[in-house]
Order: C-alpha cells, then sequence, then structure tokens
C-alpha cells in the first residue's frame, strides 16, 4: 500500500520549503519519509490567514532537510506581524500584547531530535507492527510508546522496560519543572505590566494606545517568551521527541521574561511609577467548577450522568490517568446498574402514567437505555483486555489482559462500543426531554416519582 498526503495546507507548505509535489501522492517521497509526512499533516503549529481563514503553515523560514529551530517560526510571525498580513491571534486582557497560540507542534520540535536524525519515523514507535493471524502490520490505533514497549526494544536492546520508563520520566520532569520556571517568570511579567500600565493610566491619564507605545518592547518580550513556553506546553511528549532544544526554548523564554522586567522597571523609573519587582509570578486562581448535578437543572442526581460525563472525559483529553478514570468509571456504571435492575426486580418499579403507547414508548425506551449500559462496559472491557492490557477497577482490583493480543477482536468490540455511545446519547436525551415534556408540559407527578 503507498501512503499518500491530502491536505493542501500542508502540501503548499512543503513545496515553499523545496519538496516537489505529486499528483497520485501529494509529495514525492519515499515510504519512509511518508510515515512522517501523513502524521505531518495534522501534529503541526497553524494558523487561519485572512479573510477567508485560509489554513497556513507557518515553515516559509524552515529549509528543506534541516531541524526545526524555534526562532524559524518566530521570524516568520514577525514578518506577518510588520507587514500587516497576520498580527496576532489574540490581544492579552492583562497586559494589551499581541499574542500567538502555537497550537500542537509535534512535528516541528521532533525534527531536531535524536530518532529524526537516525531515521526513525513516527509510525515506527506510535504505530509498531502487530500480528494479525498470519500477517504482520501496522498498528492503526495510534498511541504512546509506553504503553507498548515492543516499538522501543527494536532499538533499545540493551536497555530493559524499567530503564526506558525512568529514561523518558527523567526528560518529562525535567521539561515540566523547566516549563514552570518559564511559567512563572512571565507571570512575574504579567503582574508587573498591569502595575505599570494602572499606574501610566491613573497618574499620567494616557489611554490603552498610548500606554502601548510606551510599553511596546516590554509587550514584544512578552509575545516572545509566552510563545516559547507555549511551543513546548502544547507539544504533546512533554520534550520527549527533542529534550535538549525543548529546555533550549525554555531557557530562553525565562531569561526573556526577566530582560523584559528590567526593561519596564527602567520605564517605571523614568515615568516616575513606582514599581517593585516580582521575583516569582502567582499562579491564577482556577474558574469555579460546575458540579456535576447542576448540568441537569430540575432532574434528580442520577448516577448516569455523572458517570457518562467522566467516562467521555478520555476522549477529549486523552491522558493515561483520565483513561484509566474512564475505565474504573465504566464497569462502575455496570455495577451499579447491574444492581439496580436487581432491586427493581425485588422491590418493583412505580407505575408509568399517561396513555398505553405512551407507557410503551417509557418502557422500550428505559429497556434499551438499560441494555446500553450493560452492554457498553463489557465492550470496552473486552476491546482493553483483547489488546493485552490490564484494566484497574479504582486500585481495588485489576482485571489481567488476554496473553496475546487479538486485533480483530479488538476492533470488533472498539466498534460495538462507539455505536453503543451514539445510541446511548439520543436515547438518554431523549431520557431527559420526556421528563421535562411531563413535568413542563403535562405538569404530572412523573419527576417526583423517579428514583
Amino acid at each position: 500500500m503507498q501512503l499518500r498526503v491530502t491536505r493542501p495546507a500542508y502540501i503548499n507548505a512543503m513545496v515553499q520549503r523545496g519538496y516537489k509535489a505529486d499528483e497520485s501522492f501529494g509529495l514525492k517521497a519515499s515510504q519512509n519519509e511518508m510515515r512522517n509526512h501523513v502524521c505531518q499533516q495534522c501534529h503541526v503549529e497553524y494558523y487561519f490567514r485572512g479573510k477567508d481563514k485560509l489554513l497556513t503553515y507557518p515553515w516559509t523560514e524552515w529549509p528543506k532537510n534541516r531541524p526545526l529551530k524555534f526562532e524559524m517560526i518566530e521570524a516568520y510571525y514577525d514578518r506577518t506581524q510588520k507587514d500587516g498580513s497576520f498580527k496576532a491571534d489574540w490581544r492579552h486582557k492583562t497586559t494589551g500584547a499581541p499574542m500567538i497560540k502555537i497550537q500542537h507542534p509535534e512535528a516541528e520540535l521532533t525534527s531536531s531530535g535524536r530518532h529524526t536524525r537516525i531515521g526513525v519515523t513516527c509510525a515506527d514507535c506510535h504505530m509498531p507492527k502487530v500480528k494479525m493471524g498470519s500477517d504482520l502490520l501496522t498498528d492503526h490505533n495510534l498511541d504512546s510508546p509506553l504503553n507498548d514497549l515492543n516499538s522501543c526494544s527494536s532499538c533499545h536492546k540493551k536497555e530493559s522496560a524499567a530503564q526506558l520508563r525512568k529514561m523518558v520520566s527523567d526528560v518529562q520532569r525535567h521539561t515540566y519543572s523547566e516549563l514552570s520556571k518559564a511559567e512563572y517568570a512571565i507571570l512575574a511579567l504579567i503582574g508587573d505590566i498591569k502595575e505599570v500600565r494602572e499606574g501610566l493610566e491613573n497618574d499620567h491619564g494616557l489611554n490603552p494606545d498610548e500606554i502601548d507605545k510606551v510599553l511596546n518592547k516590554v509587550l514584544d518580550g512578552h509575545r516572545r517568551a509566552s510563545m516559547r513556553w507555549d511551543f513546548v506546553g502544547a507539544e504533546n511528549s512533554a520534550g520527549m521527541h527533542s529534550p535538549r532544544e525543548a529546555w533550549r526554548i525554555l531557557k530562553d523564554a525565562q531569561q526573556i521574561a526577566r530582560k523584559s522586567q528590567k526593561q519596564l522597571k527602567k520605564i517605571a523609573d523614568d515615568r516616575g511609577v513606582e514599581l517593585v519587582l516580582t521575583g516569582q509570578g502567582a499562579i491564577p486562581a482556577a474558574p469555579e467548577q460546575i458540579h456535576p448535578g447542576n448540568i441537569v437543572g430540575s432532574m434528580p442526581p442520577d448516577m448516569t450522568i455523572g458517570a457518562l460525563v467522566l467516562m467521555a472525559y478520555d476522549q477529549y483529553f486523552g491522558s493515561k490517568r483520565a483513561l484509566a478514570w474512564h475505565q474504573s468509571m465504566g464497569m462502575l456504571v455496570f455495577f451499579l446498574y447491574f444492581g439496580r435492575i436487581v432491586l427493581m426486580a425485588w422491590f418493583g418499579k412505580p407505575e408509568a402514567l399517561g396513555t398505553r403507547f405512551e407507557k410503551f414508548l417509557a418502557h422500550m425506551a428505559h429497556l434499551a437505555l438499560y441494555s446500553i449500559l450493560l452492554l457498553m462496559p463489557l465492550t470496552g472491557l473486552l476491546a482493553n483486555l483483547a489488546r493485552s492490557r490490564d484494566t484497574d477497577f479504582f486500585g481495588l482490583f485489576t482485571i489481567a489482559g488476554f496473553d496475546q493480543r487479538n486485533m480483530q477482536l479488538y476492533q470488533m468490540a472498539i466498534d460495538a462500543h462507539s455505536w453503543l455511545e451514539i445510541v446511548c446519547y439520543l436515547l438518554l436525551a431523549a431520557h431527559v426531554g420526556a421528563a421535562l415534556w411531563h413535568h413542563f408540559v403535562l405538569k404530572d407527578d412523573t419527576m417526583k416519582r423517579m428514583w
């Protein structure tokens, strides 16, 4: 099978860098190079240019066959800011700086890493070979190599699994440490800019535009420091794709923030604004959390709602911890609803209100909902076991995965799990809608009698 790239924005960006387009496959490249290109279509920094919101990659300063340095992207955005074609993604509410929001630059950071230098591709690590029957195929369930170290051991033959995990952990811990230092330095700068802006406005009567001109270099420093912090923070390997480059970028972020503070101090002194530079910025308070019980308004507390919200959590945030929470909550739903069915069979249930047809619809909807809430955890559990992965239940006990991977069984289970999820949401919406209909339109006691 010949891989190909299909995203016009990626093809255009690569042609600008010196690569050649191909009518059939998007780019002229070897099969091994395509194992990077296919992934790099999306795992990149980008922005939307002009009124037509044209998807654009900021790569014109990135030469062909060269690793990217952050300064290449910075130079691109410097040029677009100067010529007015793209000034910023947003304006910082506190400082007024024109900011760039970095997306997820895995391709850019990986280009300077050791793995790229020795010819390792994205697919080698994140889509390792798996056996399906007598065939050896590429695993299309993209995953972290830490979840299947077989992809690492083909090269790292001398290191044990524990050594490989420690190696990654050490790199990522140091990256998080440098990220925190950069964050505190930038927060310190933001707090000091806020203080000086207030002084220039209140004591000198300057308007926001005039203050922007006075603080122009300082605001530019905020923009540059934040771009660097965001570049590493938004990249999804915690520095592992290119540790030295990630750490260099974060060191620069810290230095730029501190240098900008010194510039700000000089401006404050020259303008007669009192300023004591902040050593370490304070982390802003998190927004107030919405309690899950408030999501459904007048509906009574129902474990189904809270459980489904948590079960869907890993799809949007993707962390290993969220996935474990997802699996535990799925099993909890199974146990709770199995127990609920037993209780209803033992004690009975309230008589439904409405016409015979309405009672029939209510009965069928509940039957379908209960069936799905039992089948979804079972198919999810089966999919996990088929990939030879253990399933943990809140640390209380563990269900061991199968000794051998069965990718065909996995695919069948995960497909069923996904379809059941869609049907479950539809039934849940109908369930809530029907309850509200009874309460606000028919004005009967259905909601008061729900249990």
